[in-house]
Order: structure tokens, then C-alpha cells, then sequence
């Protein structure tokens, strides 16, 4: 439970004791309680105490300032009241769209329910309401009208350095306000936890980063910064590293839900440029085929030359992937017509989880081949999960290992070229035309490089696309 600084908790604790009396507040209390009130709100359990201080003040609303009187309505979500304020006052409506652009997310969500485009009087309270949703395709068309440039840019820069808004949001905003020829302020990531219950304020940026792991660190940061282009729009989607898989993972859009068909007619280079498209072949069960030669479960020669997965199905190599998949995760598929070295692949793999995990258990956790540990699964398909996590858990910290040193050498050394897009044993590098080959060469060693440190009696094929 989120807990609030002591002075504003003081002043809750005041709030529900007037309630329960029905008591009206003193002079005194009412100036207390409209502080409370209009304090920005943290941005963990935004709506902490607040309802409390509206009840509180809801007896002497009429004898308030137009601009907590309207406030405490919001607050008691009482629509009806606001409505009678609209009337009353004029200084009442300019305010309500103030706070449909600055207030936290589920009471803008609410306002948004009565503030419907028939509710709006004049285009100034169209542009508010669109970025309230926020609506970025109406936002960018309205900054094609000069006359309006000036808010929008207000508006944009408060929603990409507003803690209540998603790293997504904040690094449209940002990317609309470059398109505006404004230079737009740091996209900082949320944290889960904040130093404090009260949390970091409406417009600041000191919002605290969630850490990446060092060495993923300078390339999460140019991702995050660079941004993809999806349907011919630049988007800045929410990147982060999974705790238990290591996988770098994508949302807002969620990018890695869509079929590799999907991404490669969505996701788009500049103009000019090209994707060098790189990517690991069999990644995961040539990781456990090297598990296996090490702890001497396997021989070098009964490593397979050829595709693994046809050891298992040889009429059907998706099949066979679907095998070996649930053969890792502990299931007993049926094995149709297999290569006899298939067989002897399942029994060393059958004796080795049995050892894995018992130290896996003695360890108290996980441990993948790079030495990053995982806390252990929970049942059921226990022993499934642990295997799981240390072929996953491998094929990520190898994969990811690859990407950064791509980044590192494309930066380090000059390229005119970036990595743009990373997901699963996919590396996506936008370059120039006519740089394609000497680029995907240079990525393809390092690839080949960090693959063979991983696996060095047998390492993953790199595949090469080029798409314009």
C-alpha cells in the first residue's frame, strides 16, 4: 500500500473526521484541505486520499474560489454539478479543460465520458480534448494550422514529461514536438517504485529509470531514443528487459505479438534506407545440445550437422520444432520415424534435467550460461520451467550480448547505420542504400563471434535479409 508524506496524511486524517462528525471545516481546516486539494498528485495511487478531502469540503463548495468549487465536483465525479457551474460562471468552462489536460488518468477518464466532440464549443477546446485521449493523428493535423502551434506545443511538452502518462505517450509527444521544430525534454522512464509515496509531480522530469542491465544500457537508450516507424508513423514504443527471460520486449504497440509477416510489412526504414535483417537459426536446441556435450551427457560426434529439428520429423520440420519445444518444457511428445541420434538426444536430455534440477533446488534459483540467476519457478511443471528458463534465459543472454556489441561497433566506429529493432533472435539494422552488404558482413562476424562463446561445439547458423 502506497503511503503519503505525513503532512498530507494529517491532513486525510482530518478530512475523515469531519466527515464522520458532518461537521463543516473552519477557516482554518478549509485552507488546509484546498491545499490538499490542488497539490499535485502522486503518481503511484494518484486518487489517495483526495475523495476524503472533496467529502470534507463538499459543505462550504459554494463558498469556494471557481476553481476548487469545480475541482471538488471532478472529484466527486458529480456531472451534474459541474453542468450547473458551467452556467453560473464563465471563468468555469476555460477551467474544466485546464483540468481535462492536467488531471490524473481515471478523473480525466471520466471527464472524457461527458466532454464528448458535441460538447466542445470551438476548436481551442477540440485541440484540449484530443489531448486529453491524447489523439496524436488529430494532434498532428492540427499543427499544420499556425494559429494553434503555440498551445499545441504547450500541451505536448506537458504530456511528454507528465508521470501519469506511458513511456509510449510520452515519446510521441517528444516526436511531435521535433516535427514542430521544438526541442522536446527528456523521455524518462517510469519506475515501478518511487523513492517516495508522493512520487514525482505534474511536468517534472525527475522521474526515476527503471535500471537496465549495464551492458544492455547504451543500446536500450538509442532504441528508446531513435523509435520505430510503424504503418509510415515514427512511434516510441515501450521497451524493457524481462527479469526472468532477458528478453528485450516491446508494447504500446506490441510489436512482438505480431507474426513476423506483420512486422515486416509494418515496420518500416527511412527514406533511403534499408533493413539488414540478421538472425540466429536454431538458437535454443543447439544451446542444449552444448549443455549436453559439456556435462558429457553427449558426444561431439553425435551433434548434428544439419537442421535439428528434422532429426525429430523428417517430413515435417515444423512438427519437429514443436517437438523439440515441448521436449525442453518437459512434456513427452510422440516421436514419429526418428533419427537414431534423436533418441540418444532424449535420453541425455532426460538424465541431465534430473541433475539440473537438483542443483537447481540446492541453488535455490536458476542460473543461465551467462551466470544471470532467476528466482525458481513455481509448480506445477516445475522441473519444465527450470529447463526453460535456462535454454530461454541462454538464448537471450546470447542473443543479447550479439545485439549490444552490434550497436557498440556501429557506433564506435563510424557507420553510417543504426540498430533499430530487436526481438527474440532478430536483429533489424537500418542502413543506407548501397552500405547493405558491408554492413550485414560486419554484423553477420560479430554475430558468428559472440555465438561461438556461447556454443562452441556447434554454434548457430546467422541468416542475412535485406529488405527495402
Amino acid at each position: 500500500m502506497t503511503s503519503l508524506p505525513q503532512s498530507r496524511s494529517q491532513t486525510v486524517e482530518r478530512a475523515r473526521k469531519l466527515i464522520e462528525e458532518a461537521a463543516r471545516p473552519s477557516p482554518e481546516e478549509r485552507a488546509e484541505l484546498l491545499a490538499a486539494l490542488h497539490e499535485p498528485q502522486p503518481a503511484q495511487a494518484p486518487e489517495t486520499g483526495r475523495l476524503d478531502v472533496a467529502l470534507a469540503l463538499r459543505p462550504v463548495r459554494d463558498e469556494l474560489p471557481v476553481e476548487s468549487r469545480l475541482l471538488v465536483c471532478l472529484v466527486l465525479h458529480d456531472w451534474d454539478a459541474v453542468v450547473q457551474l458551467l452556467l453560473q460562471d464563465g471563468e468555469a468552462r476555460p477551467l474544466l479543460f485546464h483540468y481535462l489536460c492536467h488531471e490524473t488518468p481515471a478523473l480525466r477518464r471520466w471527464m472524457l465520458r461527458h466532454i464528448t466532440p458535441e460538447f466542445c464549443r470551438n476548436d481551442v477546446e477540440r485541440l484540449l480534448r484530443d489531448a486529453a485521449i491524447p489523439n496524436f493523428h488529430a494532434l498532428r493535423s492540427w499543427a499544420a494550422v499556425e494559429e494553434f502551434r503555440p498551445l499545441l506545443t504547450s500541451v505536448l511538452t506537458e504530456l511528454a514529461t507528465s508521470p501519469f502518462w506511458s513511456l509510449f505517450h510520452r515519446g510521441q509527444a517528444a516526436a511531435l514536438l521535433r516535427e514542430l521544430g521544438v526541442k522536446a525534454p527528456p523521455i524518462l522512464r517510469r519506475s515501478r517504485r518511487l523513492e517516495s509515496g508522493h512520487g514525482a509531480l505534474i511536468g517534472s522530469t525527475a522521474l526515476q529509470e527503471e535500471p537496465d542491465p549495464p551492458e544492455l544500457a547504451p543500446l536500450l537508450h538509442a532504441l528508446r531514443a531513435r523509435g520505430l516507424r510503424v504503418d509510415g508513423i515514427l512511434v516510441h514504443p515501450n521497451i524493457r528487459v524481462g527479469s526472468v527471460t532477458g528478453r528485450i520486449t516491446y508494447s504500446q504497440p506490441p510489436v512482438q505479438t505480431w507474426s513476423a509477416e506483420e512486422r515486416l510489412r509494418r515496420i518500416q526504414p527511412a527514406p533511403g534506407a534499408t533493413f539488414v535483417i540478421l538472425d540466429y537459426s536454431q538458437i535454443e536446441p543447439l544451446i542444449l545440445l552444448n549443455i549436453l556435450v559439456h556435462r558429457l551427457w553427449l558426444a561431439i560426434p553425435d551433434l548434428p550437422q544439419d537442421d535439428v529439428y528434422l532429426w525429430f520429423c523428417p517430413e515435417d520440420r515444423q512438427l519437429g520444432k514443436r517437438i523439440v519445444n515441448a521436449l525442453i518444457n518437459g512434456g513427452s511428445p510422440a516421436v514419429v520415424d526418428p533419427h537414431p541420434k534423436a533418441l540418444r538426444f532424449i535420453r541425455a536430455l532426460s538424465q541431465f534435467r534430473a541433475e539440473w534440477v537438483a542443483e537447481c533446488r540446492q541453488l535455490g534459483k536458476v542460473r543461465t550460461l551467462s551466470g544471470r540467476e532467476t528466482p525458481l519457478p513455481e509448480p506445477p511443471n516445475q522441473e519444465g520451467k527450470m529447463m526453460n528458463r535456462l535454454i530461454q534465459g541462454s538464448a537471450a543472454d546470447l542473443f543479447n550480448t550479439a545485439a549490444a556489441e552490434v550497436h557498440r561497433a556501429l557506433t564506435q566506429e563510424g557507420w553510417e547505420a543504426a540498430v533499430t529493432f530487436v526481438l527474440f533472435d532478430e536483429i533489424w539494422i537500418e542502413a543506407p542504400l548501397g552500405q547493405e552488404r558491408r554492413i550485414g558482413s560486419l554484423a553477420r562476424r560479430i554475430l558468428r563471434r559472440t555465438a561461438e562463446s556461447f556454443c562452441p561445439y556447434r554454434a548457430p547458423d546467422v541468416r542475412i535479409t535485406v529488405r527495402r
